[in-house]
């Protein structure tokens, strides 16, 4: 069945992400996590991200600002092949007209595996738990 994702929507690939994340076990879950078959964090509030961008003095990216709110942290799919959110940088644009960058860093991947969003980010999460499943 092929799912279509709304780029501003992050919730239905990060609960399928979820799903078959706990379906593969490749990581202990918690209970909870089992049982709700979330591997995300209660989300921050709209406060918390805007007091976090004063302090950082930028405003971040909507797609992260997005995610934040819907779950402030997500759980490690797995232990050895996909790398937890903490290693997707994200880079400020150096001018107003340029868009925040993404990368990912692995010890398996020579530099950076660059996404255009965070939406294509999880997308490529997806389809490698698709295809190990």
């Amino acid at each position: 069945m092929l799912i279509c994702y709304k780029p501003h929507n992050m919730q239905p690939i990060l609960k399928e992400i979820s799903v078959l994340a706990i379906k593969l076990g490749d990581v202990p879950f918690s209970n909870e996590q089992i049982e709700s078959q979330w591997l995300g964090t209660p989300p921050a509030a709209l406060s918390q991200v805007e007091a976090v961008e004063k302090n950082l003095g930028v405003r971040l990216p909507e797609d992260y600002r997005n995610f934040l709110m819907i779950t402030n942290g997500f759980a490690a799919i797995n232990d050895s092949t996909e790398p937890r959110l903490e290693f997707l940088l994200l880079i400020p644009p150096k001018q107003g007209s340029e868009l925040w960058k993404y990368w990912k860093f692995a010890s398996w991947i020579p530099g950076e595996q660059e996404f255009e969003n965070l939406h294509a980010y999880f997308l490529d999460v997806l389809d490698f738990l698709k295809e190990n499943r």
